[in-house]
């Protein structure tokens, strides 16, 4: 009986090419009980192979083995690669919920501004977990589109909510720990009070989570300065 390819790469025998790795892959993949180190060391050498890697990612993220694309949806939430986008996108239409819900995460870690565009499409979904990471991923990029679905999210899970709005507007005017000023591509706090504030009116209750979440957070947030914030900057 032959060597594994994923077994040969990890005894540093075998880099393997494109095409068998991702035929080992599917095959590891679709085993009744798949070995999770197999399929971890398996996605890991196809992305060091680089281009020829990542289209097999790709490929196989488009392809017709159920068992396959969400392991490699997965994957890709780690890679934030720009060349991703694309397949992701035709991802979204998956009809796995697993699958949209892992490209939705995956497009949400991309910078590049056409994510917003997919994610926005994302909040029609019919899975409330991609619905979830779209309206998320969009208020962090302090994304007016998401004000509907935060609401409704926020009436049933308002410490969640509150939580990820302090996060997005602490990051506004916070550097964290070990940082000397806010990343470059946080939203303004004026962009962010103004997505944030629609979804604290429509959810009356909301206010006294976001109070707390500011109290402890490690932004240096106040809970009523940060009410305060909301306010001023949408003014």
């Amino acid at each position: 009986m032959s060597v594994p390819t994923w077994f040969r790469i990890r005894r540093g025998r075998d880099t393997g090419s494109a095409d068998r790795l991702q035929a080992a892959l599917t095959r590891e993949a679709c085993r009744p009980h798949p070995d999770a180190h197999a399929l971890t060391e398996l996605l890991d050498a196809l992305v060091a192979l680089d281009a020829p890697g990542i289209e097999a990612l790709l490929d196989a993220l488009g392809g017709p083995d159920a068992a396959v694309r969400p392991v490699v949806a997965a994957r890709l939430q780690r890679l934030r690669d720009p060349r991703t986008l694309g397949p992701l996108v035709v991802a979204l239409r998956d009809k796995d919920d697993g699958v949209r819900a892992a490209a939705a995460t995956a497009i949400a870690h991309l910078g590049d501004p056409r994510a917003a565009d997919a994610l926005a499409r994302a909040l029609d979904d019919a899975s409330p977990a991609v619905r979830r990471i779209a309206a998320f991923a969009l208020g962090e990029r302090a994304d007016r589109r998401a004000v509907p679905e935060l609401v409704l999210i926020a009436r049933v899970d308002p410490v969640t909510v509150a939580w990820e709005m302090v996060r997005w507007l602490g990051r506004s005017v916070h550097p964290l720990p070990g940082e000397t000023e806010p990343p470059a591509r946080s939203p303004s706090s004026a962009a962010v009070a103004a997505v944030l504030r629609p979804v604290v009116a429509q959810v009356p209750g909301l206010a006294p989570f976001v109070r707390s979440a500011a109290d402890r957070s490690e932004f240096g947030l106040d809970g009523a300065g940060a009410l305060a914030l909301i306010q001023r900057d949408t003014a």
